[in-house]
């Protein structure tokens, strides 16, 4: 098929009113295409279904290296508030004792 006697088929269609065998396809196209891309736009924009209103189920804690540490770091607090208080009772009794 030659140039010459394409450009006269696509002439031809156009006078006719008919855009020929290949725009057809793309007349449907962008028929069927505007109205996919709303759909699939409002789809997106859409909010998404809620979860089960239940919380969570909490997990047992997982033991940290840092854990020995802690437990060491409360057993030192609780022995200086012991000696904190066998301090401050003694001082206490020599206070009561010099007046």
């Amino acid at each position: 098929m030659s140039t010459a006697s394409t450009m006269h088929d696509c002439v031809e269609h156009a006078m006719a009113g008919d855009s020929g065998p290949m725009h057809r396809g793309t007349h449907a196209m962008i028929r069927y295409a505007l109205p996919l891309a709303l759909i699939a736009t409002c789809a997106a924009c859409s909010k998404p279904p809620q979860p089960d209103q239940q919380p969570p189920a909490p997990q047992a804690r997982a033991a940290t290296p840092w854990d020995d540490m802690e437990a060491q770091k409360k057993k030192a607090q609780d022995v200086q508030k012991t000696v904190d208080k066998q301090a401050d009772d003694q001082r206490k009794a020599v206070d009561a004792q010099d007046h």
